[in-house]
């Protein structure tokens, strides 16, 4: 695959070491006949909002056998291939989100593709009930942090315990819902405002606790 190929597919890269890593990979891809498809997904393939990492599926004959180690910026999951029918069909969140938004940075006998023509506008949309229960999860422990007084992890359980009911509110509507930034969008447009207003506040609040951080 072309380097400009993958620059289409991966719009904003978190650090040129990222984007090294991960044309480098792609090259050892060819010669590893375990990895059958890499699929970028989240903010990072997405137009018009932030991003701080890349997120990358790759499926796998044997995901067990998978050893690649990613920068700290590159969330890398590997999936084996057997079975992904089955699992889309469950609801898994990622697959899910890989079918309905991802962008294909390498396709084995095209392996992915394929996927998604099987799946492409009948991907099931997220379970509510299932996003709930993580949200009450995330959410008490939030609360546990913020007794022991970890501010900074109490901000990251916040973000990630309104993006689940974020979810959950987006599927009960009947809308599939698109990477964390794009929420609060989302939600103003089904007429969630208040919870469109929590989750802005808690990436402001992620945002915030980054840019002290580097400096």
């Amino acid at each position: 695959m072309k380097q400009i190929a993958i620059d289409r597919c991966i719009l904003r890269w978190p650090t040129s070491a990222a984007r090294d890593w991960t044309v480098e990979f792609l090259q050892r891809t060819h010669r590893n006949p375990n990895v059958l498809s890499v699929v970028a997904i989240g903010s990072a393939v997405r137009e018009g909002v932030q991003s701080d990492d890349v997120d990358v599926l790759v499926l796998c004959q044997c995901a067990r056998d998978f050893s690649e180690r990613a920068p700290l910026e590159i969330d890398l999951r590997a999936l084996d291939a057997h079975g992904v029918d089955s699992k889309i069909k469950a609801g898994h969140d990622l697959l899910g989100c890989a079918v309905v938004f991802g962008r294909t940075l390498y396709d084995r006998k095209e392996t992915w593709l394929h996927i998604v023509e099987r799946w492409m506008n009948r991907v099931p949309l997220p379970n509510p009930a299932t996003a709930r229960y993580r949200s009450e999860i995330t959410r008490q422990r939030m609360l546990e942090m913020r007794e022991m007084g970890d501010e900074d992890a109490e901000i990251e359980l916040e973000l990630a315990y309104l993006s689940h009911d974020a979810r959950a509110t987006l599927a009960e509507a009947g809308i599939y819902p698109a990477s964390r930034p794009e929420l609060p969008r989302q939600l103003t447009n089904i007429g969630a405002h208040g919870l469109a207003t929590q989750v802005r506040r808690a990436l402001d609040a992620r945002e915030q606790l980054k840019s002290q951080m580097v400096c």
